[in-house]
């Protein structure tokens, strides 16, 4: 199968699992028109770097409201690198080459943010844009069945048909924590923090009682 034909029959749910084993065994090069290209043994031909890497992108941990599991999203984040080194090998490939070097600067800059734009070899390569966030971010009601009790470490808004979409993001240590918990563990500290919630929420309501009886009994309601 060619490369290319592969890259198509990823669709978003598999491509973290594919990308895993296709990255093991793969080297890049530059074409004759200046293009930087990857190969991946046991498919034929070559693809651009950012080919691959916009189906990277399309995975489905960069995306909050998808399913993806804790461990499938840790597995994205290491792909990250992965990714980012086929731009690094090709950065030093050009580094050998005066004409590529210069060339090739020349074919890809662009008179606008190309991370803004949508460039995989801006947001990966150059790391632009703080999309590696995007794979530890969740939908609040998802983020509060992890960490109940754990500050969001940023958090994201966005309209989307008039939808608001509101993200809190977490880190990799928050997941890999939760990851690491064996699963009555995990039931456990889930139970004790809605227990925590709840005295929380009684102490408020009370301290709430207390503040309108005082006011009441102020403004004359009891002689």
């Amino acid at each position: 199968m060619k490369l290319g034909e592969k890259l198509t029959t990823l669709t978003g749910e598999n491509t973290v699992q594919e990308l895993n084993r296709m990255l093991k065994r793969t080297h890049v090069g530059i074409s004759w028109l200046g293009r930087r290209r990857v190969w991946v043994e046991g498919y034929k031909g070559s693809v651009q770097i950012n080919e691959l890497a916009q189906k990277y992108l399309e995975a489905a941990p960069f995306k909050m409201e998808s399913d993806a599991s804790l461990q499938e999203r840790l597995n994205c984040d290491d792909l990250w690198g992965k990714v980012q080194k086929l731009y690094g090998d090709s950065d030093e490939m050009l580094s050998r080459t005066l004409f590529y070097k210069y060339i090739v600067d020349y074919m890809e800059f662009r008179p606008y943010c190309r991370a803004c734009a949508g460039d995989p070899q801006a947001i990966i390569g150059l790391e632009c844009g703080g999309r590696r966030t995007d794979i530890f971010e969740f939908k609040p009601e998802r983020f509060k069945k992890f960490w109940y009790e754990s500050e969001k470490v940023g958090s994201s808004f966005a309209m989307v048909d008039d939808k608001e979409l509101i993200g809190w993001q977490a880190n990799r240590k928050m997941v890999e924590r939760v990851v690491k918990q064996k699963p009555g563990l995990h039931l456990c500290t889930r139970v004790q923090s809605l227990i925590n919630h709840l005295i929380f929420c009684l102490n408020s309501l009370s301290q709430r009682i207390n503040f309108s009886l005082r006011s009441w009994k102020r403004a004359g309601g009891v002689s």
